[in-house]
């Protein structure tokens, strides 16, 4: 029996490189993301707690201590302003790689489909071959036969 050669296999690896390139490229988008968010939550966090303690104890607190809590209050807003520029850059970016793994995954999904239809007609045409071989084996078997029969008919 012979074997499958797909012509495009080069084009195949190829193409398996190619998305699994894209995935180290998203990998590395999301594991930004993730930094980025964990930083956003902490700010975030902090900003709360801080707003909590202003609000349950500002009665408490003398004026330097107030005024220490309104700037650090100001600079977490301002840092949680950047953060979020910083997680909605890193957002873009993760869209942006997934985007091109999925058009990478596309094109190898195409190549791969042409393969198995190539697969697929060269396994029709094996067994048609093979059927073929049989056949043609069956039928000089039936000569055969008919010819002894006859020389065995005429015999008689």
């Amino acid at each position: 029996m012979a074997t499958f050669h797909f012509r495009l296999d080069p084009v195949l690896v190829q193409r398996k490189r190619v998305v699994e390139r894209e995935q180290g490229l998203v990998a590395i988008a999301q594991r930004a993301h993730d930094t980025a968010l964990a930083e956003f939550r902490r700010l975030d966090a902090e900003f709360a707690e801080h707003s909590r303690i202003l609000r349950e104890e500002h009665a408490r607190l003398n004026t330097d201590d107030l005024v220490l809590l309104y700037a650090h209050i100001g600079y977490l807003d301002r840092a949680m302003d950047a953060a979020k520029r910083d997680l909605d850059l890193r957002k873009s970016e993760l869209d942006a790689a997934m985007y091109s793994l999925h058009e990478a995954m596309k094109r190898r999904k195409v190549v791969e489909t042409l393969k198995d239809h190539a697969l697929g007609a060269f396994r029709l045409s094996e067994m048609r071959r093979e059927q073929n071989e049989l056949d043609d084996g069956n039928a000089r078997r039936d000569e055969r036969r008919t010819a002894h029969n006859a020389e065995i008919g005429g015999q008689r």
